[in-house]
């Protein structure tokens, strides 16, 4: 069955491949630190406060995802584990790198998370599965070369399935080994009997609460609800139509889209201190920064915000716990680095007092809509000049690394600047 050929001038089948980075920031944190390999490593949310990555060595230790890392403070330290605070720009800059590499072998490709993109091939059904697979082979090898981020990818008939296949292959060694095509109806069968009902894509933890009290504990189980109506009435009542949705793509339906124009409804750049402080430049900078990253997102993904919220608060694990939140639009909607870090450190200037030691800061853009469709102002138009300028240093960014040319209210964290050049708000 290996050597068949996928085309069938009568099969309607689609055929969908699953590209996942392998433990991703903790991949993109062992590139610049390669002392971290093979050793029990997380990453913590924004402020610090919970478990948000894990390396394969912490995972074996049974650290759960999500964990506050208060409540698991002493087990840490027992068993040596290394946490690290999140690196956003970091991570972000070498998922660009990834995705532009899928991007240039398959243009189709839909970019489902900072680690995750789904590519439809249904046009290479006419190939071989060996063929099919070859070229994956050499796409996986090609990253891992070019940016040395590992990455599993997982070959199937639906998006459900194919989050199945790379699961296996997650836990492959070889770069053969890091492709899975599950096409073979005995072979998806088999993977489904192997698979819990908490680890099929849409369902979690949520809902596979409720369906273990009906007996369904497998993906398999779930698949064979299809053919009882009794069984899909009662699930589509409790879960609703997501979960019809799954039933299906693990029948082989494809049914579940994935619209690449989906546009956000908002984007959010957040630190922890080391260091408390009540500096009121410190913490300038550092909303400048925030705010500049947010702003390359917006550009990047060819958007615009007209609403800007900063959030200031202390160590929320101590005694008189102040927080501060300020909220104001924009005149018009823009992704300009200068507009939208001038507003920041004005809403800054309003609810900043030295009265507190700052602990947790974060910029967020709200009303977000995209570049070719942004509402503009009767009065007021947008300075094209700052507009185009933002761009440009996106490109200069691009091409020299990130942070090589930055605002001068800005202090980003250097990833790899040769040469670092300011300008004035």
């Amino acid at each position: 069955m290996g050597d068949r050929h996928l085309h069938n001038p009568q099969n309607k089948m689609k055929l969908f491949a699953l590209i996942d980075c392998d433990n991703f920031y903790i991949s993109c944190e062992t590139l610049f630190k390669p002392h971290l390999k093979n050793k029990p490593v997380v990453v913590l949310s924004n402020n610090d406060a919970v478990i948000v990555a894990r390396s394969k060595e912490a995972k074996k230790l049974n650290i759960p995802m999500g964990t506050p890392i208060f409540k698991i403070q002493n087990y840490l330290e027992k068993h040596n584990v290394i946490t690290l605070p999140s690196n956003l720009p970091l991570y972000s800059e070498i998922s660009k790198r990834v995705m532009n590499l899928i991007l240039e072998k398959f243009p189709q490709t839909i970019i489902y998370s900072i680690d995750e993109a789904f590519i439809n091939i249904s046009n290479m059904k006419e190939k071989t599965q060996e063929k099919i697979k070859s070229e994956f082979v050499s796409l996986n090898e090609k990253i891992l070369k070019w940016t040395g981020i590992p990455t599993s990818i997982g070959i199937s008939t639906t998006k459900t399935l194919s989050k199945i296949a790379t699961k296996i292959s997650k836990l492959g060694e070889s770069p053969e080994q890091k492709v899975t095509t599950l096409i073979n109806k005995n072979q998806i069968k088999e993977e489904l009997s192997k698979t819990d009902i908490e680890d099929v894509w849409g369902i979690g933890n949520s809902y596979s609460k409720f369906l273990k009290e009906i007996n369904i504990k497998t993906a398999l189980d779930l698949a064979n609800a299809k053919s009882n109506n009794e069984i899909m009435n009662l699930i589509s009542k409790k879960l609703g139509l997501k979960a019809i949705k799954t039933i299906l793509e693990l029948n082989e339906i494809s049914c579940i889209d994935i619209n690449k124009n989906n546009t956000r409804k908002s984007i959010m750049r957040s630190t922890s201190l080391k260091n408390e402080t009540n500096d009121f430049e410190i913490i300038s900078s550092i909303i400048s920064s925030l705010a500049e990253e947010c702003s390359q997102t917006l550009r990047k993904e060819k958007l615009c915000t007209g609403a800007i919220s900063i959030f200031i608060s202390t160590n929320p694990f101590k005694e008189n716990f102040h927080h501060q939140l300020a909220t104001a639009p924009l005149p018009y909607q823009t992704n300009s680095s200068f507009d939208i870090i001038k507003l920041s450190l004005k809403l800054l200037e309003s609810i900043f007092t030295p009265n507190h030691l700052y602990k947790r800061i974060s910029v967020t853009l709200t009303e977000i809509a995209p570049e070719d469709h942004s509402q503009t102002h009767l009065f007021i138009s947008p300075d094209k000049r700052k507009e185009n300028l933002s761009k440009l240093i996106d490109k200069i960014n691009t091409r020299f690394g990130q942070n090589t040319i930055h605002l001068a209210s800005s202090k980003p964290k250097k990833i790899n600047p040769p040469l670092i050049i300011t300008l004035n708000l």
